[in-house]
């Protein structure tokens, strides 16, 4: 408390002494800066922290927002004192607020990790824009990088080129390795190897290892012809794609107890290119609608995994592994949520849906990722057989879906890259920040006039809230809900007469 009280007075002092000395004082500021340096460096002499700090203090004092950031960044990394992270918040704030372009960068980093505040995209993209707008290059390539991956805002290569050149016009090291990224991708911009390589040869000769590492591998990320292309795959709202066909009563008889085999498909972050496919495993035991079993991952990575069966989806949670990315770095990977649907077609029954990949690493969700396995189904009395399908065909009349899937055997008929381009053309739905605070917002496309209903559910199955129901007209709705629950993982349920999904949300 003490060292708050002397902080909040040594901000008010600077304050003053400021507007006393205005920008006059610039250049004796300037000095105190490189001097502050000097003392934090040592050179020939051994460093000399405290001198260091009172240097950027008074630098501040001066009317240099950057003496605040130089003093934030010794509190954040406790360099010459005990480490505090509130502290140098504020510090970087009252930089940021004075028009250091520095420390509305530092402040992007502090919200996109999470250094002593919790993590926000949106809060983090902001900064990055200041920055931006004040004309430094390490904001254009922190908003050029958000808009290449979606982080907090709509995923939009061309944007995200646009950013990275400006930022490379100016030098920016890590914006040079990006334009080369999407040259040689074509995100965002033509493909053109050549323009690809002059970029990326340039970021290396700044002694950027990314892009030397990038030099060295051969074949570009995005070698696939775009044969896929699809709506977009929304790999934070975890979508129910919507062209599964919705059997009447199944939860009362859905069997998933048994071995599984199919593929783990990943996407670029626009969701149109398929960058990878990965053959997968699980084996899985049911009781009741608990499910435990196991993931085999390739040829050697083995998962155990827990998941919980409502309706006619699985959600399944609690498996983590390591797996090196594009330049071999071990990335740790945790699945956070999935959400999977069954459905049977011929003498095959399918789970598909999409996994939500998260990194501790490198704090951000991974690529949009779908899973596609199958088994055989187990022989049936014909009586029951009888009835499913008469319990099917209404369904089917009821939701009034397509029936996009032949009718015959799943494994000859339908094949793996077919049903990629089914699963991931689902119903235009967006529910973001996800997760989320207390404020959810919900957006969607109604095709048919009619009743709308939203709904919260534990994941247990049990109702939490009923958060809207009442009639929309053909066309875009949103609604906006406040939402004082525990933290925790929530099913938030949005029906119409003829169109339903569900999507797993996080409570922060």
């Amino acid at each position: 408390m003490k060292r708050l009280s002397i902080f909040i007075l040594l901000i008010i002092w600077a304050q003053l002494l400021s507007y006393v000395y205005g920008q006059s004082a610039s250049p004796e500021s300037e000095k105190l800066l490189r001097m502050g340096h000097q003392f934090r460096l040592g050179g020939q002499e051994a460093p000399d922290y405290q001198k260091a700090y009172n240097c950027f203090l008074k630098a501040a004092t001066l009317g240099n927002p950057d003496g605040f950031n130089c003093m934030a960044i010794m509190e954040q990394k406790g360099i010459g004192r005990e480490k505090d992270e509130s502290t140098a918040v504020s510090l970087f704030k009252k930089a940021a607020s004075l028009g250091s372009g520095k420390a509305m960068y530092n402040l992007g980093l502090i919200y996109k990790f999470g250094y002593g505040v919790e993590i926000d995209y949106q809060t983090a993209y902001e900064y990055f824009q200041q920055c931006s707008d004040a004309g430094y290059p390490g904001g254009m390539y922190g908003i050029g990088y958000f808009l290449f991956k979606g982080l907090g805002v709509d995923q939009n290569y061309e944007e995200a080129f646009n950013c990275f050149s400006k930022g490379a016009k100016l030098g920016r090291s890590s914006c040079k390795h990006m334009l080369g990224i999407s040259y040689r991708n074509g995100y965002g911009v033509e493909k053109n190897l050549k323009k690809a390589r002059e970029w990326l040869e340039a970021a290396a000769q700044d002694g950027y290892d990314l892009a030397l590492d990038e030099l060295l591998i051969r074949e570009e990320e995005n070698n696939t012809t775009p044969t896929l292309k699809s709506a977009k795959v929304d790999e934070i709202v975890l979508e129910t794609p919507k062209v599964y066909k919705k059997i009447k009563g199944v939860s009362s008889s859905m069997n998933l107890q048994g071995s599984w085999e199919g593929k783990l498909a990943t996407y670029d972050f626009s969701g149109k290119y398929l960058i990878k496919k990965k053959k997968v495993t699980l084996v899985l035991q049911q009781n009741g609608k608990n499910i435990t079993g196991s993931w085999q991952l390739g040829d050697s990575l083995q998962l155990n995994i827990q998941g919980y069966l409502t309706d006619s989806l699985l959600f399944f949670t609690n498996a983590d592994f390591d797996e090196p990315d594009r330049y071999q770095v071990s990335l740790d990977w945790a699945i956070e949520g999935g959400t999977l649907e069954s459905y049977t077609e011929g003498n095959r029954q399918v789970l598909a849906g999409n996994i939500y990949l998260y990194s501790s690493y490198i704090k951000e969700p991974g690529r949009p990722t779908i899973l596609l396995l199958s088994k055989e189904l187990e022989p049936v009395n014909p009586i029951d057989t009888i009835t499913n399908k008469v319990e099917a065909e209404y369904d089917e009349v009821a939701y009034n879906e397509p029936d996009t899937i032949p009718k015959s055997n799943f494994s000859k008929v339908v094949t793996e890259d077919q049903l990629v381009e089914k699963l991931v053309s689902g119903l235009n739905l967006k529910v973001y920040p996800n997760p989320f605070t207390n404020q959810l917002n919900v957006q969607g496309y109604l095709d048919t006039e009619g009743i709308v209903s939203v709904a919260l559910y534990n994941l247990s199955g049990h109702l939490v809230q009923n958060l809207f129901s009442g009639h929309r007209a053909v066309g875009q709705f949103s609604r906006e809900f406040i939402l004082q629950i525990p933290p925790g993982s929530y099913i938030l349920s949005v029906r119409s007469h003829n169109q339903q999904k569900s999507i797993m949300v996080i409570k922060k």
